[in-house]
């Protein structure tokens, strides 16, 4: 909705959750659960789409092979970033003093592997594990109580994502793996980048492993944010931010509309 607004001066006509139409994949009990009063509208809306565009965008590879693979005309399209924050990133290569932040940016739901962040925030006592972000009903929170090393903000004004990144020493993706994070495309991920952050994500994030750090399981992670930490640099965080300038939301309407182009000039 907020790309909508700020791209296109009005307001969505439909908003669909990230990913996942859920009598295909029924087993997904809990997402099954939190949609339950939506599951038949938003899956009229899947076949309404597919049924009368012309051209659809998905924000994953596994959207557009999985939910609209019968549709002749679509196209995978990865989030973006607003570039105005690589601008304002006054990181650069100054190390951040203890503690150490390992931090997380988004809305914090099912979707987070309490148990894996458990087993780092316990592993690195020395860091503060910061979450920012709404705090939704269905996070596993829980797992985490007691833990005086980890901490939440609650919801926060997006212009200020730059005050808590620039604490950050290393942005983390702890999501679970299942049909529905395989489906998303996460947005944190470009926002890290575009601050100079190192990030360590349960998912493999993009084709150059350079600019992240993939972790299988939970020991991986606890040693890929040492790592993340530890290595990094000015080089890297160049690599980062220029990675994340060749993803602003511009260029990525002008693909869009290039495409549009295409099939109406045929």
């Amino acid at each position: 909705a907020q790309e909508c607004r700020s791209l296109l001066g009005r307001e969505p006509d439909l908003l669909l959750p990230n990913g996942l139409n859920i009598t295909r994949f029924a087993a997904l009990h809990e997402f099954q659960n939190l949609h339950l009063e939506f599951k038949e509208r938003i899956h009229q809306n899947y076949q309404t789409i597919s049924a009368k565009a012309d051209v659809i965008f998905t924000v994953s590879a596994h959207l557009a092979e999985h939910i609209f693979s019968g549709h002749p005309r679509v196209y995978w399209m990865p989030n973006a970033v607003d570039t105005r924050l690589v601008e304002q990133a006054l990181r650069k290569n100054a190390k951040n003093a203890p503690p150490l932040v390992v931090g997380y940016i988004g809305t914090i739901q099912s979707r987070v592997d309490f148990a894996l962040v458990r087993h780092l925030a316990t592993a690195h006592a020395d860091k503060c594990f910061m979450f920012v972000g709404p705090l939704w009903k269905d996070a596993e929170v829980s797992k985490v109580r007691g833990l005086s090393n980890v901490i939440f903000t609650g919801r926060v004004p997006h212009d200020t994502l730059p005050k808590y990144l620039s604490s950050f020493s290393v942005g983390i993706i702890p999501h679970k793996i299942d049909q529905f994070t395989k489906s998303m495309d996460p947005l944190k991920f470009y926002e890290y980048l575009a601050w100079g952050l190192p990030v360590v994500s349960s998912h493999r994030m993009a084709q150059d492993e350079r600019l992240f750090y993939y972790a299988s399981n939970r020991d991986e992670f606890s040693e890929k944010i040492k790592r993340a930490i530890r290595e990094d640099s000015s080089a890297l965080i160049q690599r980062r931010q220029d990675f994340a300038r060749d993803h602003s939301w511009k260029r990525r309407v002008d693909e869009m509309m290039g495409k549009l182009s295409l099939m109406l000039s045929a």
